[in-house]
Parts: C-alpha cells; structure tokens; sequence
C-alpha cells in the first residue's frame, strides 16, 4: 500500500485504485481493458481515532461495563478491523494517561471487575488493522456507584418527647457510593395499603435524610392509618441516590403501638356511709388494660366534675385516687 501512497503515483486515502490490462503475443499488443469501477480497491490505512467508550447503566460500584461504536469503511482505514485495545488508568490519578491494556479483541464492550467505589478511573479505546493502530479516543472517566443497598427494618418507639408523638429511625443503607438524597418513609394503614406523612415525616427533608429519623404525632399517625387502638404501627422504608432506588426495607414486627384517649369510665358511685350532710364522698373503678389509652398507657389522673345542681358541669378536684370528697 505504501508504493501507492509514494512517488511517482501519490495517492491519498480513500483514493480508488483504478487498472486496466492489456495482453500481448509475439505479434504485439492488444487493446487496453475498461478500467475497474469504483467498487475496487481502494487506498487503505489504520482506523481513524474511535468514540470515547460508554459506560452502561448496568454498571456497578465494583464492575463497570463499558461498550464502544465499531469502526466501519473508511472509519476501519478500508481495511477490517482485527482488534479494539482497552486502556485504563487502574483507577491511579498519578498517571499522565491511561496507559495499562485492559482487552485486545475484536469485540465491543468488555467489563472491568473488582473495581472500588468512588474512585475515578479514565479508560479509552483504539482500533487496530493490518495497517496498525489507529489513535487513541478521548478519555471517559467513571467513578463507580450503584443505587442504596436494602434499608434494614426500621426502629418505631415512642418519643422521649414530646411522649405522645412516635420515632421512626433507620440506619444508613449502603450508599454504594453515591450519597443518599431522599427516603420514602410508607406507614402501613389499617386496609393493607401504604400511605406517606409528609407533614412531620417528610423524607426529602435534608434534615431527616442526614439525621435519619423522623418524630410524628399519635394523632397524626392514628388519622393516616385508621388503625384501632393496640395495633402494632408498621412501617418500611427505602433509599434513593443519583444511581437509583433501593429496596424497601421489611416491615417491622415489634414497636410502639397506637395509643388514643382514655374510654369512658363506669358510673360513679356514691359512697353512702362516707356521706354526710357537709360532704358526699362519690368512688369509681380504675381504669386498666386497653380502656387506659393503650394496653402500655398509664393514667395520671382523674378528673372529678360536678354540676352544683345547676346542671352545668364543672371542674370539682383532680386526684390520683380512686375517690374524691
């Protein structure tokens, strides 16, 4: 090829090589052929300098694939391409360039395993002929990540205050290298659907994504789920990045449960040898188990009202005790 590309013929690439033959005998020559069209051979050379490589979406923080556009006609320099050689940089920013092979194949994509997470890598990729190596592509820098791993169950307790409001704190999933953004935080309701509180538990609040918890109110919670009281508040949660999604952690099985006011308490009852002309003494029965409030609720006190027979009820005394006088 090179005496076609050299004096005294001076063709370029891509130029056709057009001939024409003629024969001869011991009386002379013969005519000249037509000369070959332009689907001969045409002046070949190495590839032309590729597309930096893609990394595909199915990358991960500890593999990434990367894919490139094969050379084709004048792109592969007329001639077939025989190989692609994959460089990189080993993920060492000291390097000038990316000059460790990776692959040599006619291939177009390869995957480069037990990468680390966050650590910038520079590849680039060159196609190879009879001819030789073409120029190397631009660089593609990756730096491996993947969407959070699956959240762990997630903690449900009471707040230490204000105590009639519930906690929900999770650990931090595996980022896998990518920062979390944003959580979904999804109650279950008493239906078997799922429902979010963004009022209080609003997972796209930078503060609850950095503190990890959210602190709701009873009432609040008792409105979304429509949950009787007793009933286990459950709860699941997941995790999002730049890369993606994660998985819904499971739900949890132990934990604060729904908590309301106290049911009504049983008549009152006048205590008849304790009354006099001057005082009544009136008793009622302790409140206990679920009718508290909560099966874990404590009464703190009772509220004694009275009408002065006026029928206007007002408040008499509050007591601890199971009487008033």
């Amino acid at each position: 090829m090179t005496t076609f590309t050299s004096a005294p013929y001076n063709y370029v690439f891509d130029d056709v090589i057009y001939v024409r033959v003629k024969a001869t005998n011991s009386y002379g020559y013969g005519l000249l052929s037509d000369a070959c069209d332009d689907t001969g051979a045409r002046v070949r050379s190495v590839p032309s300098k590729m597309q930096p490589p893609t990394e595909s979406l199915l990358s991960t923080d500890t593999e990434i694939l990367l894919s490139w556009i094969p050379l084709t006609g004048v792109d592969a320099g007329n001639s077939d391409i025989i190989a692609y050689s994959l460089y990189w940089d080993e993920g060492d920013s000291n390097k000038a360039a990316a000059d460790v092979a990776l692959n040599d194949a006619n291939v177009d994509q390869f995957t480069v395993l037990n990468v680390q997470g966050g650590v910038t890598y520079r590849f680039r990729v060159r196609a190879r002929n009879i001819y030789g190596a073409g120029e190397f592509s631009d660089d593609t820098i990756v730096v491996p990540d993947d969407a959070p791993g699956k959240a762990a169950i997630a903690t449900v307790e009471l707040a230490v205050s204000p105590t009639t409001s519930v906690k929900i704190s999770w650990d931090l999933p595996n980022e896998h290298s990518a920062t979390i953004t944003k959580y979904d935080i999804y109650f279950e309701k008493s239906n078997g659907d799922y429902a979010m509180e963004l009022t209080a538990c609003d997972g796209s609040d930078a503060t609850i994504v950095s503190n990890r918890y959210c602190i709701v109110p009873m009432s609040t919670i008792r409105d979304l789920t429509l949950l009787p009281r007793d009933s286990l508040i459950r709860v699941k949660v997941r995790a999002y990045n730049a890369r993606g999604t994660g998985q819904f952690s499971e739900l949890n099985t132990e934990g604060a449960t729904i908590e309301t006011v106290p049911t009504n308490l049983m008549v009152v009852t006048i205590d008849v040898p304790s009354t006099t002309n001057t005082q009544t003494k009136v008793t009622w029965t302790a409140l206990t188990g679920s009718a508290r409030g909560g099966k874990a609720v404590a009464i703190t006190s009772y509220e004694v009202y009275w009408d002065q027979s006026t029928g206007v009820w007002v408040a008499l005394t509050s007591t601890s005790d199971l009487f008033a006088v």
